[in-house]
């Protein structure tokens, strides 16, 4: 190594250190609390619970559904898309696919046309003696809570794998919305 890039080298080093020790030195008093992430967290759950209250409100409300549309493009087996509406505003489709292993629901809750909140359903066929059975413990959940477009909380249950993370969960939801909106009117 040359000896300008070990001088380079030696004098990053040491003031690196001084900018460490200075800092340290500071660090003896405690900031004050700003409880701004306090603040973020209330800000959230207050949020969560408005969506959930939103969505509890557009299933009890007088919202009808006012279109069903057979979806052979879903699956194998194919499925339907029905949307439910109040006033001409679209507040939730829901989008049900059959497979030959299984089956699905997935919900989209709608404010003005922007998402806020998502749950897809997958249910397993376990074969029995009589045929399909469908089996509760083979099943999943996944909910994904928006604001402003974006997602604020994801949350999977069940045992269902799937192959999808949460990045690719929300790129499959999005994508699935976007067709179904191009496509309704």
């Amino acid at each position: 190594m040359s000896s300008i890039k070990k001088l380079h080298y030696e004098t990053c080093f040491y003031i690196s250190l001084l900018l460490v020790l200075i800092s340290c030195r500071n660090n003896n008093k405690q900031p004050e609390s700003t409880g701004k992430v306090k603040d973020t967290v209330e800000d959230l759950s207050d949020l969560i619970m408005k969506t959930d209250a939103q969505c509890r409100q557009i299933d009890n409300n007088t919202t009808q559904k006012i279109d069903t549309l057979d979806d052979n493009d879903l699956s194998t087996q194919g499925g339907q898309v029905i949307i439910y509406t109040k006033v001409n505003d679209t507040q939730k489709i829901l989008e049900v696919y059959y497979g030959e292993t299984g089956s699905g629901e997935l919900t989209f809750y709608l404010d003005y046309h922007n998402i806020i909140f998502v749950r897809d359903k997958e249910l397993a066929y376990i074969l029995g003696d009589t045929g399909i059975v469908n089996n509760k413990s083979d099943s999943s959940l996944t909910e994904m809570y928006f604001n402003n477009n974006t997602l604020i909380k994801w949350s999977k249950t069940g045992n269902i794998n799937s192959d999808r993370d949460s990045a690719d969960e929300v790129k499959y939801v999005l994508n699935e919305y976007g067709d179904l909106k191009s496509n309704i009117k």
